[in-house]
């Protein structure tokens, strides 16, 4: 089933007042920083992150760890001063601890203090929504059933609950970037051979492949590359402090992550500013969409609405009424057509057009007819049945006697 509404109908619902505008404010960004390289590259990015929260430029840093375990090693280096950040693993340990610094940080832009420091290692926050995804995935009762028959079975990650660890990933960035602060996120990359659907070696070149979230550069200022032991390479950078469009700048060997931050993306914590970012989102939770949908209170109409409220989450895996696994938007429709009442003159027309359809071209039509009726709310679930079943007894008729008119003429030609 679907209840759609056009861009212009949900833009003029939710601004009623028309189109709004604003100035763009010409304030640059906080630094958000990635930073990543090969295996043999961890000690210098954990040395450069130590090194920069030893600069008298910045003021109090955190190194937020999840599953390195490294944050001990490097308080080591000379002038290092930061405080380890203490969470339990878990995404909502970690969301809290991101919340603590946005609020340390803003206390002390607020106090004319030099400009906080995070650092947080991003392929352990990529392994943790990976494993949460493929645990929930072989929770599943297909899953469970192959492996009952084989307990070595290999488990797919559903594409529901992949979406799902990609949506968390996209929250907790979001969380980074409301920090007003310097961010480094670290990572790591490894050169892979191509490869085919099975898996076996084929010819071609090799590719670059991150261990972080595959998107994670695109929304830094500055993404940056270790190679083993050359010189640092400037992937990308998203700043308006270039010469010229797609120019970026060389590091030499005395290169550090405070040159980076004050020299070349010239950071100045009096004018710099938490970017804006509007993302699509229901105006309430999903739990509180679904409450709402199941009220018996609740009728198409209702539904309908509830469907294009959370048309940002319809992808989203719940637990429904039956406490089984179902996408949002799907819920939603199942609901809405169970709610849905009959128009009888509706039903009435539909039938006999049904009836009257002497071609499948035609019957096809009435079908698009009978669509349209649902996704008006027009057809109950049990019409629904009844009407479908009449496709079908007709389309058997018509079929039966296309078959008998093609063997007529057959007949009659010989």
């Amino acid at each position: 089933m679907t209840i759609a509404t056009s861009a212009a109908e949900a833009s003029a619902a939710r601004w009623p007042g028309g189109l709004a505008t604003r100035r763009p404010t010409g304030r640059p960004s906080w630094p958000l920083l990635f930073i990543e390289g090969g295996n043999e590259d961890g000690g210098t990015i954990n040395y450069a992150c130590a090194q920069l929260t030893a600069s008298p430029r910045v003021g109090r840093a955190f190194w937020l760890d999840v599953g390195d375990g490294r944050q001990d090693d490097y308080a080591a280096v000379d002038g290092a001063d930061y405080e380890v950040v203490v969470h339990d693993g878990s995404v909502r340990s970690i969301m809290a601890a991101l919340d603590g610094v946005r609020q340390v940080a803003e206390d002390a832009n607020a106090a004319g203090e030099r400009p906080v420091v995070l650092i947080i290692t991003m392929v352990g926050v990529w392994r943790l929504l990976s494993d949460w995804a493929r645990a929930r995935s072989v929770r599943n009762k297909a899953a469970q059933a192959k492996l009952r028959e084989d307990r070595d079975a290999d488990i797919e990650v559903s594409r529901h609950h992949r979406n799902d660890s990609y949506d968390m990933h996209q929250a907790l960035v979001a969380a980074l970037r409301r920090i007003p602060g310097i961010v480094v996120m670290t990572g790591r990359g490894h050169w892979v051979s191509p490869t085919d659907k099975a898996g076996q070696p084929v010819s071609g070149p090799r590719e670059y492949v991150l261990d972080t979230h595959w998107g994670l550069g695109s929304v830094a200022t500055l993404w940056l590359r270790l190679a083993g032991g050359s010189l640092p390479q400037v992937i990308a950078l998203n700043s308006p402090v270039a010469a010229r469009p797609g120019a970026l700048p060389a590091l030499g060997e005395d290169w550090s992550l405070e040159q980076i931050v004050f020299d070349v993306l010239r950071l100045d914590a009096t004018t710099a500013a938490v970017p804006v970012v509007v993302a699509p989102h229901p105006d309430r939770s999903p739990e509180e969409i679904i409450a709402d949908a199941l009220n018996e209170e609740s009728t198409w109409e209702r539904l309908s609405e509830l469907y294009r409220e959370a048309e940002p989450l319809h992808h989203l895996v719940v637990t429904n009424e039956h406490r089984r696994e179902e996408e949002l938007g799907r819920m939603l429709a199942r609901l809405a057509e169970q709610r849905a009442v009959s128009d009888p003159q509706v039903i009435d027309e539909l039938g006999a057009a049904l009836q009257a359809a002497d071609t499948v071209a035609a019957l096809h039509d009435v079908a698009g007819r009978v669509r349209s009726a649902r996704s008006q709310g027009q057809v109950s679930l049990a019409d629904r049945v009844r009407l479908e079943q009449a496709y079908k007894t007709r389309m058997a008729e018509l079929r039966t006697q296309e078959q008998a008119s093609q063997q007529q003429s057959e007949e009659v030609g010989s």
